[in-house]
């Protein structure tokens, strides 16, 4: 008897949905919690051959329509959702109102983080329409702020262009300036130089006649010593104008390497933005916003920890890694987060990126210290920009391929924490 109630309390105790189960929430589910890469291998699970250049749109389409009915293809989408957010689950499934499923999805977008627990409130036996719809409308609208941010790296593109142009031009004219103003003060150094050796000649001419014996005034010495001190002082007074005239040219010399390091480096960012652009205008059209396009699988999966920076950027970020195919997770360094949780992501992590403009004092040598005994690939970009954040995910791909190599590029900035 007590075994027949047990099953009868297991049978009709509500269990969590399928992706098929879930009305008109397919599309936004694949689009917001599986890469293209993973949609392909479980197309290749499922047996389905996609013809040869298939766009990424094609494949979304594909899976949102399949998932619609309990299909094979359907299956291994819930089977692959359950297993890669599995600790998503278990910690929501704890749950099981509404106002502690809201509590904990608010706590994990603060952080940033959107697929497993989107996926874990849909799919939660107990939430109601109103919590997913509530929880669908908040994913939507970050698709916008997404897209918004995209808009502003254009703009952002235009103001770099324009700044490079005008930094190419001011160096062109100082660098003529300067090689004037150098030619000039080669010549006077030149001159200078020659004035010394002239008047050390006389002075040597000088010495050598007052010392010796004069035949027409045997009582006096006809070397006049006022003559000899002022000869001293013009002498002195020279080399102290040549000195003053090197340390010039040579102020005037790191000034001009300054601004060529800077135009370099904003060339560098403007080249980055260029292919950021290139590559969103090349993705094709037709999908809806809210499921935020799909990505090229360029960090081939690659875990990206981001320490630092601005929380308001940190869907921004996350939907840049991803759109090269990675994952992104992020622990504001320090300013709300505690330090101590810092190392147990830096684990997670295959490469760290870390904003020297705006980070704490400890969390940056936390990084520093951890990854250097980890070999683990560590960027000190910058500024906490998208830019700066899309120039060095361009250099990702090639440490992927040699995780063991540890790099540390400062860019000439000590960590304050001014966000």
């Amino acid at each position: 008897m007590l075994m027949d109630t047990q099953k009868n309390l297991t049978e009709t105790a509500p269990k969590r949905k399928r992706v098929w189960e879930l009305v008109d929430l397919q599309c936004p589910i694949i689009g917001t919690c599986l890469t293209i890469g993973e949609l392909r291998k479980i197309a290749r699970q499922a047996n389905v051959d996609f013809p040869e250049g298939v766009s990424e749109f094609d494949i979304h389409s594909y899976f949102v329509s399949s998932c619609k009915e309990p299909t094979r293809a359907a299956r291994l989408v819930s089977k692959k959702l359950d297993k890669k957010f599995a600790a998503k689950l278990r910690r929501y499934n704890a749950c099981k109102e509404d106002d502690s499923l809201r509590a904990l999805w608010r706590e994990d977008r603060e952080h940033g983080d959107i697929p497993g627990p989107f996926w874990a409130v849909l799919s939660h036996a107990h939430a109601t329409i109103e919590l997913r719809t509530e929880v669908f409308s908040e994913v939507h609208m970050l698709s916008h702020l997404v897209g918004a941010a995209n808009r502003a790296d254009i703009r952002r593109l235009s103001m770099l262009e324009a700044e490079q142009e005008r930094l190419q031009f001011t160096i062109s004219k100082m660098k003529h300036v300067f090689a004037k103003r150098v030619a000039t003060l080669r010549e006077e150094r030149d001159a200078l130089a020659d004035e010394a050796i002239a008047l050390r000649r006389e002075l040597r001419w000088r010495g050598d006649k007052a010392s010796a014996p004069s035949q027409e005034n045997a009582s006096g010495n006809i070397f006049d010593e006022y003559e000899l001190e002022t000869l001293r002082r013009e002498l002195e007074e020279a080399k102290r104008e040549r000195n003053e005239a090197v340390k010039l040219l040579e102020a005037e010399s790191r000034r001009l390497e300054y601004l060529e390091s800077e135009r370099r480096e904003l060339a560098a960012e403007n080249a980055v933005l260029e292919g950021e652009i290139a590559r969103m205008l090349e993705k094709p059209g037709g999908c809806p916003e809210s499921c935020a396009g799909c990505p090229c699988p360029d960090l081939c999966g690659m875990c990206v920890l981001y320490v630092g920076g601005r929380t308001g950027l940190v869907p921004q970020y996350r939907a840049l890694v991803e759109s090269r195919g990675g994952t992104l997770i992020h622990h504001d360094g320090g300013m709300e987060e505690a330090s101590k949780r810092l190392e147990s992501f830096l684990a997670q992590a295959d490469a760290v990126v870390c904003p020297v403009d705006c980070v704490s004092h400890e969390a940056c040598t936390i990084v520093k210290s951890f990854c250097k005994r980890s070999l683990k690939p560590c960027f000190m970009m910058r500024t906490a920009g998208i830019s700066s954040l899309a120039k060095t995910v361009s250099c990702l791909p090639e440490q992927s391929c040699d995780r063991g190599a540890y790099v540390m590029p400062v860019l000439g900035a000590n960590p304050e924490s001014s966000c």
